[in-house]
């Protein structure tokens, strides 16, 4: 018999974005440095062999992805894409890289939150008085 116990994820990052509500949030962000040699040895990943950088979500309607910085260079980015709720929804998802196409070698563990925030949008012509009442975050310092 067996038992499982279930236990916690450690979070190495945890991300806190906001967009606009009902907008595609689109984001790019830097995955760690790539493997020195004592850390493939020690991660299994054999000598000469390019480890790859996987990204896997566990929000199935975000996009996640990998990709280089530059041209012909190594995947070093996390490209995510996910579409807002209404405001004021937030929503909490968790990005898992791993150094192998395999998904057997996890390097780390993102903690990801997309704030979606009421948008105003006002058109006006040069010259017109147009009104709207917009609520705005104030200072901590009182004038």
């Amino acid at each position: 018999e067996v038992e499982v116990i279930p236990q916690p994820l450690l979070i190495d990052r945890t991300f806190r974005f906001h967009s606009a509500e009902h907008d595609f949030f689109k984001q790019r962000l830097r995955a760690p440095l790539p493997l020195s040699e004592g850390d493939a040895a020690e991660q299994g990943v054999a000598s000469g062999m390019s480890p790859d950088l996987v990204a896997r979500c566990s929000d199935s309607t975000a996009v996640v992805g990998t990709a280089a910085s530059v041209e012909g260079g190594a995947k070093d980015e996390v490209f995510l894409k996910f579409k807002c709720a209404a405001a004021p929804d937030s929503t909490e998802m968790f990005i898992l890289l791993y150094r192998d196409r395999h998904l057997s070698v996890l390097c780390a563990t993102w903690q990801v939150f997309v704030h979606a925030l009421r948008r105003v949008d006002m058109a006006a012509v040069v010259g017109q008085t147009t009104q709207a009442s917009v609520v705005l975050r104030g200072l901590s310092q009182t004038r």
